[in-house]
């Protein structure tokens, strides 16, 4: 296979790794592995022992769990306020999928209608996006994410009442966030706050870099990295 092969697959060879979200790390013992939060504890107990065993080289992973797990571990887990934070938004953007479907115009729509519903579809998983990343501590990247989705919104508010297409084409997403005030009346604050940190400025340098005594430390989640 090469680049210039015309029968190239280039969907397969671009697949899309996983759209779940691992948020738990089991165990740093060899290879790391990872699940969600919602797994069971037996579950997490096996999987610890499958990765215990591997890592020592034993045959058996009944024995392992035995021998090496406590059957009493992940029983009992601590709740993390920003874990209360990010399952109530991740729901929340699953069920504004739910209602957006819902909200689904008919084969009759305008090119504005369709327009607007297809861009509002697309809103929950760009949020949910934003959760990852501010999971993961890159608060500043967040923040572009969430401007684009509160344009998006935006537009689609205008777009859907609009019937001619040349119009809709020449909709600007920017002056349509004014539009959103009778909707959300703080819309032009949240906007004109999320523009001050969408572009790579001096000013914005000192939230996201730390310069003490001659060193550069990049803050990541609070903490400095370099």
């Amino acid at each position: 296979m090469t680049e210039n092969d015309p029968d190239i697959d280039w969907i397969s060879q671009f697949r899309i790794q996983s759209d779940v979200d691992l948020d738990f790390v089991l165990s740093q013992i060899g290879w790391p592995v990872g699940m969600t939060r919602a797994s069971p504890p037996e579950f997490r107990r096996r999987v610890l022992a499958a990765a215990i065993s591997y890592q020592a080289q034993l045959r058996s992973i009944d024995y392992t769990l035995k021998r090496y797990v406590d059957p009493k571990q992940y029983e009992v887990e601590q709740t993390y306020l920003g874990d209360i934070v990010s399952d109530f938004l991740k729901d929340s953007a699953a069920t504004l999928t739910d209602q957006l479907r819902q909200f689904h115009t008919d084969e009759n729509c305008t090119f504005g209608q369709f327009g607007a519903d297809i861009t509002l579809l697309r809103c929950p998983e760009i949020l949910n996006i934003a959760r990852l990343l501010a999971n993961r501590g890159v608060f500043l990247e967040v923040l572009p994410v969430l401007r684009l989705c509160l344009e998006m919104a935006s537009w689609s508010s205008v777009a859907n009442f609009i019937v001619n297409e040349d119009e809709v084409r020449r909709l600007s997403a920017r002056a349509c966030v004014s539009k959103m005030k009778a909707i959300y009346e703080s819309a032009g604050k949240v906007y004109g706050y999320l523009s001050k940190f969408s572009h790579w400025e001096h000013e914005i340098h000192i939230y996201f870099l730390s310069f003490e005594a001659g060193a550069l430390s990049l803050c990541v989640r609070g903490h400095k990295m370099l």
